[in-house]
């Protein structure tokens, strides 16, 4: 993201682009981004019609957010640090 405008990837076969992304907060913290991504040809930029996700995690509320494991494009798990500030 530059200024608010997603940038292409282009890892040679084909191009990512992010298509939206999502937070996802607890008591005012953020424990996870969702980012999906649309595919384009790299040859022809015209797009391929396949999606992917990625999950990025905070996992101990340090702030710093990882790739997380995720089934079926949906985040299965809380971290430990959400579970504890939810039964506060």
């Amino acid at each position: 993201d530059v200024n608010g405008i997603s940038v292409p990837f282009d890892d040679g076969s084909f191009i990512y682009r992010v298509q939206r992304y999502y937070s996802y907060e607890f008591a005012g913290k953020t424990f996870a981004y969702q980012v999906e991504y649309e595919f384009f040809d790299a040859d022809t930029g015209d797009e391929v019609g396949a999606t992917t996700a990625a999950f990025y995690v905070d996992e101990i509320g340090s702030g710093t957010f990882g790739i997380g494991c995720v089934k079926d494009f949906k985040l299965d798990r809380l971290p430990v640090w959400v579970k504890n500030l939810a039964s506060k």
